[in-house]
């Protein structure tokens, strides 16, 4: 796990420069003394205002109906660059296999692509991340290996139970009509889901969809300088690192092993940035192999922030699995986001490492 660390601190002493001591290491583990702020009496936490004109997830100007859609999105290196994620307004990514591999969730709302892919299977985490929004949610296929079985948690989470039905598995009775597979590529990285077809479907349900706004702030975050992130699980596949750009006030974001920009298959030219890159530090264990996460999502813990080139420290607090996950500054305020998208990283400390200067 420690690879990249390394790597990275021999190539600045090879460099000649005297910067290895400016590269910091986050401490998922420490005690930030983080008391959060606003708990009502049953622990939770009353929802954020929804403002008229203003975006619940990414905090810029938008109209339009709310209908937020989660689709499961292949990381491997085979499967890059992916497609429609550009159009994602919050990215998730949480690991999928002990040997370094994650996942992504593309959460959109904002805007919607004609397809987005590749499209992969599902886990328990990301069934429990769907509860946090309520979200519609595609994927393809998912492990059915008892203690770990993706269905059996939809089921245990009450989502069938709902009026409209939410969940679109590609191989699934109620899914399949949205999928289709690219020719030009290869299997298992060429399922899509049409987007184009999917949300017009949602809004002819009629089913209200409940915005669950962050806070959002147009003052610049103020902490110690953290310019260069790079998140290290110890895999080519998942390994990357962000370059802030003063002038656009965002994060590019990188694949480590071939040192190439992230994109979108659609536009190639443009690398992928955000505004905000979150890690959210939690627990992880395996349903007796590798490839059967379990991931702790309810509960607290600490988190980093990475915003306007600088570096915070903070805490997370997610109450029960039908509740948002609320982000903690370090004096205890709900954390206020830039305007703009969001790159949001769930993982143990023994699973990655995050390094910044």
């Amino acid at each position: 796990m420690k690879r990249l660390i390394i790597l990275l601190l021999a190539c600045v002493m090879l460099s000649g420069t005297v910067n290895a001591l400016a590269l910091t290491e986050a401490d998922p583990s420490s005690d930030r003394g983080i008391t959060p702020k606003g708990m009502l009496e049953d622990g939770t936490f009353a929802p954020n205002p929804v403002i008229e004109g203003e975006s619940p997830t990414t905090g810029e100007a938008w109209t339009g109906a709310y209908i937020p859609v989660l689709v499961n999105i292949d990381n491997m290196k085979p499967a890059r660059p992916q497609w429609g994620i550009a159009k994602a307004d919050i990215i998730y990514e949480m690991p999928i296999d002990g040997i370094g591999y994650t996942r992504l969730m593309a959460l959109f709302s904002n805007q919607y692509p004609e397809t987005a892919g590749p499209v992969r299977s599902a886990r328990v985490m990301h069934a429990e991340l769907r509860q946090e929004w309520n979200a519609a949610w595609a994927f393809v296929g998912g492990q059915t290996a008892s203690g770990s079985n993706v269905f059996s948690a939809i089921n245990r989470l009450g989502v069938y139970e709902q009026d409209v039905n939410l969940i679109f598995n590609q191989q699934g009775k109620n899914g399949a009509r949205f999928f289709h597979d690219r020719e030009d590529r290869k299997s298992p990285h060429h399922h899509e889901v049409q987007l184009n077809e999917l949300v017009p479907y949602l809004i002819e349900t009629g089913f209200d969809f409940v915005e669950r706004p962050f806070l959002f702030t147009d003052e610049k975050a103020q902490g110690d300088a953290a310019t260069h992130v790079t998140t290290d699980f110890g895999s080519g596949h998942s390994d990357a690192y962000y370059v802030y750009n003063a002038e656009t006030d965002h994060y590019a974001r990188y694949n480590v092993e071939d040192d190439a920009p992230y994109v979108d298959a659609n536009d190639p030219d443009t690398t992928l940035a955000y505004e905000n890159i979150i890690v959210q530090w939690t627990t992880l264990k395996y349903n007796g192999a590798s490839n059967c996460p379990l991931l702790t999502e309810v509960g607290e813990g600490n988190a980093d922030f990475f915003m306007n080139g600088v570096h915070v420290e903070g805490y997370w607090v997610r109450p029960d699995v039908n509740h948002r996950t609320v982000f903690f500054d370090k004096d205890g305020n709900e954390l206020k986001l830039q305007r703009g998208r969001t790159w949001i990283v769930m993982a143990s400390e023994k699973f990655l490492d995050v390094l910044y200067e």
